[in-house]
């Protein structure tokens, strides 16, 4: 929905709007990043571990003993260490562009587009990025711990191949060519696996949220707080599934500071972004007709996806939907205890933004 605007100064919930409009563009454009980098990743992925097939069938280790296993199990080890160094590079080297993207277009809308004087831009080179992905904690774990575990479950069914040739006192030739066998099904199942794109997806997300966060300190002057915005976490429109719960009951709660709001992004390919509360200092010193015409162009150009974006809150919109949507949206048990007034939409989920137990509801 529109809003028309006349000749006055646009109101701030139409400055939010037109803000929000841009952020939603500018997660579109990280979309654009993520497909063309995943590309990028997922033939280095898969090139790296027939190479390392290739390696291990070279080995001269026959006729297999209690030693030679040892070592065979080893040598496996070691060739998907040296895959993980390699992914664990150049996902971070992949993230750089994107997070360049990120500083550069976020400063773009926070300056309204170069209209506020005196702001302050914040630039981080591709290595300055790099750095950042690599030293980025997610989950508790690091980006070269999380590309470790891509392999783990490939290096267990490997290993338990090997320990089951040896107690059947195959010949090492006949075991790489059933190790062979096994080895290229786990490949063209590492091909389909998400797990790749939930790590490139969620570390884009990380250096994006660290973007905001840089820029919106920076200008503190020009802001009060920031509001969790879910716009992104696109609720399916006829079951309600699709959202996370956390972020559903997060989504419109608005925070003094940053460092008062749970972690961003919350989960694995989290779309949520922090939408900055421009203070009363900032509405009095702007240029009327400057801001007039940035917010009747960016709410004009407003983007939609399938469905079109949802305005308001999650929590407004599920009030709004049939009892078997919001049943689906975030189970029977909490439903019922919100519309029964017992406890509020808001109040699912801790400071952290962990769900709450039904039990301590």
């Amino acid at each position: 929905m529109m809003m028309e605007m006349n000749n006055k100064k646009p109101s701030k919930k139409e400055v939010s709007l037109a803000l929000e409009n841009r952020f939603i563009l500018q997660r579109l454009k990280l979309d654009q990043y993520e497909t063309t980098a995943l590309k990028n990743i997922q033939k280095l992925y898969v090139k790296a571990l027939n190479k390392a097939k290739i390696d291990l069938s070279k080995m001269k280790v026959n006729p297999l003993g209690k030693t030679r296993i040892k070592i065979v199990i080893k040598q496996l080890k070691n060739e998907l260490v040296k895959i993980n160094k390699q992914l664990e590079k150049k996902i971070a080297k992949t993230v750089a562009p994107a997070g360049k993207f990120s500083y550069l277009d976020t400063g773009r809308i926070l300056s309204f587009d170069s209209s506020v004087p005196n702001f302050t831009t914040v630039v981080k080179s591709a290595k300055e990025i790099e750095s950042l992905a690599l030293n980025k904690s997610l989950g508790g774990m690091l980006l070269g711990q999380w590309v470790g575990k891509l392999s783990l479950d490939l290096f267990k069914e490997l290993e338990e191949e090997i320990l089951a040739g040896y107690i059947r006192g195959v010949g090492y030739k006949k075991l790489m060519q059933e190790l062979g066998t096994k080895y290229n099904s786990l490949i063209k199942q590492v091909g389909k696996r998400n797990d790749l794109e939930t790590i490139v997806k969620s570390y884009i997300q990380a250096i994006n949220a660290k973007a905001h966060h840089d820029l919106y300190e920076a200008n503190k002057d020009l802001i009060k707080g920031v509001t969790w915005n879910a716009v992104l976490e696109n609720a399916n429109s006829k079951t309600g599934r699709g959202t996370c719960p956390r972020c559903m009951a997060l989504d419109g709660q608005e925070f003094d500071e940053e460092s008062d709001a749970p972690p961003m992004p919350l989960h694995p390919r989290c779309r949520c972004f922090f939408l900055p509360i421009l203070n009363d200092y900032f509405f009095s010193s702007s240029d009327d007709k400057r801001l007039r015409r940035w917010t009747e162009r960016n709410l004009s150009t407003r983007k939609k996806l399938e469905g079109g974006f949802r305005e308001g809150t999650f929590k407004n919109m599920w009030f709004s939907k049939p009892k078997g949507w919001q049943d689906s949206a975030i189970g029977v048990k909490r439903a019922n205890l919100i519309r029964g007034r017992k406890v509020k939409f808001e109040d699912m989920v801790d400071s952290k933004g962990n769900l709450i137990p039904i039990k301590d509801l």
